[in-house]
């Protein structure tokens, strides 16, 4: 993949403002470190023919704290083994609650071997998220939901993979 290509895809421009950049490189890392892997994991297991339910949490965080606003990496476990309460004082307590009670329910499912949605081979996965929305969609629309440009350059050897992740996230540190 060109340089140029890359940097069209995260909104990379020359003379972007710092706290763009920042967004724009936490973007390529969470695809390095987090999508990634997941795409290739699910690829193989579909590839020796195993079920696969995928979910994409994308609901902003609603606690206070510098990732308010924003999803982030495991912010579905406070969902997921979370009472009622943990969400009082958020600002939509309503959006948040339906989030923890479908996920929940969909957990439960999954665990007494009932399907809890309809599986990637069947071409669908579900989004959790945002404002409290949960619906399913169609593979196709995961290059929409995260970037993950494919094995040009996220597909390197998982060493340089790392290497290339600790180079962006000291750039990233630096803004």
């Amino acid at each position: 993949m060109e340089a140029t290509e890359l940097c069209d895809a995260y909104g990379y421009q020359y003379g972007i403002q710092p706290a763009r950049l920042k967004q724009c490189l936490m973007k390529i890392l969470e695809d390095i470190v987090l999508v990634t892997p997941i795409n290739e994991a699910t690829a193989r297991f579909i590839q020796k023919g195993l079920t696969v339910y995928r979910y994409i949490f994308d609901e902003p965080n609603p606690f206070k704290g510098v990732f308010s606003g924003r999803s982030n990496h495991a912010l579905d476990l406070p969902y997921l083994f979370g009472s009622a309460s943990t969400f009082a004082g958020v600002e939509n307590k309503d959006w948040e609650q339906n989030i923890q009670d479908s996920l929940q329910r969909k957990w439960l499912l999954f665990a007494h071997g009932i399907p809890p949605w309809s599986s990637l081979s069947d071409g669908k996965f579900l989004v959790f998220g945002p404002r409290g929305t949960v619906s399913e969609h169609y593979t196709t629309e995961l290059i929409s939901k995260s970037l993950s440009i494919s094995d040009d350059i996220f597909g390197l050897e998982l060493g340089y993979r790392a290497e290339l992740s600790m180079l962006v996230w000291k750039h990233a540190r630096l803004l």
